[in-house]
């Protein structure tokens, strides 16, 4: 064997090494998943450096059975006096659509919506929103980053809201829900909270907390749940009072999580809100909590909830 051929030889053999390592470290570091698009072992998946759980497999059946649900609420408790509107908060995989990773498509989740909810208005948020306005370790939108989508609301459902009278408040050092179902710090960012003559002379009744009437549970920032800080977290209950608004006018919001952070910033545009959340509570308690006259009534969901049938009772 010439030389020449033994160099080429033992360069050949060096570059399967090389490729042997590089595949080695991929492997254990986990590079493949991203290679091939596949969440890790929780679930998750990075895209543009936001932290995004892998949904469901979006199904018509699940479409179904949402929108029936929504219509049954509609038909058992409201009255002809009541306006009802849906919207969809998108969940955060809805823009990773087409990327090759999990993801729901909201316009599909839109239009089927549309078909079957005709006697309800919808109000569409999602040019109002993009990655951006949510956490980067949370499912949550940032509540500082909704103004555009209560600009929407109010456009639909007939108010205003002035966003120069609110004052912001950081709070640094916040790790999402993922960090937590992850046992990994992914990353640190700020939540911030904004406070308006109206969220401080609101008081909140939380059939979950009823100790804390206030609208902004601060202690929670210092849990391993800070997103609880928006009227103490999940409750199938929690009514909003005395905001001060003086318009005459009520809300009730049949809702997740992400309502928990909208409802303050609208507490200038109604006198008193109520959210409902019946992933907590059976309908049948609804009366015991809201007599149905001539509220508005808004149905706000993430497109995560939506997309996943038997979660609301």
């Amino acid at each position: 064997m010439t030389k020449g051929r033994k160099r080429a030889l033992w360069a050949g053999c060096a570059l399967l090494l090389l490729l042997a390592a590089a595949g080695a470290a991929l492997f254990f570091t986990g590079g493949w998943r991203v290679l091939l698009r596949q969440p890790d072992e929780n679930g998750l998946y990075c895209y543009h450096g936001s932290w995004v759980e892998a949904p469901d497999p979006q199904e018509e059946a699940a479409m179904d059975w949402f929108a029936n649900k929504l219509l049954s609420l509609q038909e058992e408790y409201l009255t002809e006096e009541n306006r009802a509107f849906w919207a969809l908060a998108p969940d955060k995989s809805c823009y990773a659509q087409g990327s090759g990773w999990p993801a729901l498509d909201l316009a599909a989740m839109q239009q089927g919506l549309r078909q079957r909810l005709q006697g309800m208005e919808e109000v569409d948020l999602s040019p109002a929103l993009s990655l951006e306005d949510y956490y980067l370790t949370d499912p949550h939108w940032r509540q500082e980053r909704l103004e555009g989508v209560v600009g929407v609301l109010g456009e639909h459902m007939g108010f205003s809201v002035d966003f120069s009278q609110f004052t912001a408040h950081s709070s640094p050092g916040f790790y999402g829900f993922y960090s937590l179902q992850s046992g990994r710090s992914l990353a640190e960012e700020e939540l911030v909270y904004l406070t308006s003559p109206f969220t401080e002379a609101a008081r909140v009744e939380s059939y979950q907390v009823p100790d804390e009437p206030r609208v902004y549970h601060l202690e929670a920032l210092s849990t391993d749940h800070p997103y609880n800080v928006f009227l103490s977290g999940a409750s199938p209950v929690v009514a909003i009072r005395e905001t001060g608004a003086g318009t005459g006018r009520e809300l009730v919001i049949f809702g997740d999580s992400f309502a928990s952070s909208l409802a303050p910033l609208l507490c200038g545009a109604y006198d008193a809100i109520t959210i409902l959340d019946i992933r907590y509570m059976a309908p049948q308690l609804i009366p015991e909590f809201v007599t149905f006259q001539n509220q508005d009534v808004l149905f706000l969901y993430s497109t995560s909830l939506a997309n996943r049938r038997g979660i609301l009772r």
